[in-house]
């Protein structure tokens, strides 16, 4: 009697322990296929960004260009202005 007690516990042991090491082992596995998704929206967003924003060096060259056809203009206007009306 006695050791049928004592196999009845070891049995619940077991299967509560198998159940525990069940419900980690799942878990792991969806920590693993969130990673995964993460893992692949950052690769995605890598690819886009550069489609997307403009780089430093691109926007100082726009900018120095827009900048001297300002000059440009105002070189112009000044020529213009300094010029008498009849």
């Amino acid at each position: 009697m006695n050791q049928d007690i004592i196999n009845t516990l070891i049995g619940i042991g077991a299967a509560i322990c198998g159940w525990v090491l069940r419900t980690i082992w799942q878990s792991m596995r969806d920590l693993q296929d969130a990673d995964q998704r993460l893992t692949e929206k950052l690769t995605r967003l890598q690819v886009e960004i550069p489609k997307t924003y403009v780089t430093k060096e691109d926007f100082r060259q726009v900018l120095q260009e827009i900048n001297s056809k300002l000059d440009r203009i105002c070189e112009r206007l000044e020529n213009k202005q300094d010029r008498s009306i009849p």
